[in-house]
């Protein structure tokens, strides 16, 4: 797609830190776009490595891309948060591309399609290779492109659909961004996964364009925050009480699957307690807002169990039968 006088700019933001392995794969993967009305701004945070260095080497190349680096280490929330002072008057998309990821060359000339079509569209997705695998389900391509987003947040928070899960993937309309009462701080650092807390505040306000197709890749390595931080802390636990939290007043359906996660919860503390993981237990207990009950504790082990998670899906079996 060639840039024409009506052409929508795109501004993209790629937070780094000590990236050199996998910095420039990314922006030339930016560069490739089909799409060429956008701007990149690599914002370094305070890295050590040679980020700095490749990057300055890179941006000498192409006018639109532009490399801000900052003296100060932040968190990462805080450091993504600094992309979005560079989203000019005129910018009418906003995308972040994760300094370790790559998007595929029709990736914005496909959301910028679809959302030109369906103007209450806030935020666009698509399938995504994590690793070798696809990631995405719940949708049907035969209901076409476009669907509500309060019906779409609500399928995720009962885990009927998964549409969102990398920041990479999402692809946002700046008119809808500035509706959020925290803008321009959108990344809330209330847990490791204020990026899908977006997504889903996103859906909440407007609706979700989709594309049927893989349009990036996130890479999968031992360096990552998937890695490091969200597997071998089990974040995605205390992610999901969170996000149910905040949107249960609006779907009341959702207390009941609150409680359930409560419970979950519950018992992984338990499992962690028995198992004398430390760290796990320090991060949870640093984090976690609304402390568990006494209550919820009881029922956890009793119900969150293996020999009790049988007995439920055997009961679920004779009577679907």
């Amino acid at each position: 797609m060639k840039k024409t006088e009506n052409s929508p700019l795109v501004t993209i933001g790629v937070p780094v830190y000590n990236g050199e392995e996998y910095i420039i794969e990314a922006l030339e993967s930016i560069r490739e776009q089909t799409y060429t009305n956008f701007e990149c701004h690599i914002v370094n945070n305070a890295s050590t490595d040679k980020t700095k260095e490749l990057v300055s080497n890179f941006v000498k190349k192409d006018s639109r891309f532009t490399l801000h680096t900052y003296a100060e280490f932040m968190d990462i929330a805080t450091n993504w948060n600094r992309t979005v002072q560079y989203i000019k008057k005129e910018t009418i998309y906003f995308q972040i591309v994760a300094a370790d990821d790559i998007i595929y060359p029709d990736a914005i000339e496909s959301y910028i399609m679809l959302m030109e079509k369906h103007s209450g569209a806030g935020i666009a997705s698509a399938y995504r290779l994590y690793g070798k695998s696809v990631k995405g389900y719940g949708l049907d391509y035969f209901d076409g492109n476009y669907r509500d987003g309060k019906e779409m947040l609500l399928k995720h928070l009962k885990n009927e659909v998964s549409i969102t899960g990398s920041v990479t993937q999402n692809f946002y309309k700046v008119e809808y961004l500035k509706k959020l009462s925290f803008y321009p701080e959108i990344y809330i650092p209330d847990n490791i996964h204020f990026d899908t807390r977006l997504a889903y505040e996103m859906l909440f306000i407007s609706d979700l364009a989709f594309s049927f197709k893989i349009l990036s890749l996130t890479r999968i390595h031992p360096d990552s925050v998937t890695s490091t931080i969200v597997r071998k802390l089990s974040t995605k636990i205390l992610a999901r009480e969170n996000m149910l939290n905040r949107f249960r007043k609006s779907f009341p359906e959702l207390n009941k699957h609150y409680s359930i996660a409560r419970r979950r919860y519950a018992y992984f503390l338990v499992m962690n307690y028995l198992t004398l993981n430390l760290k796990n237990i320090r991060w949870h207990k640093k984090n976690l807002k609304r402390k568990i009950t006494f209550s919820e504790f009881i029922a956890g082990v009793f119900s969150e169990n293996i020999f009790s998670r049988l007995v439920s899906r055997i009961n679920k079996r004779y009577i679907s039968l």
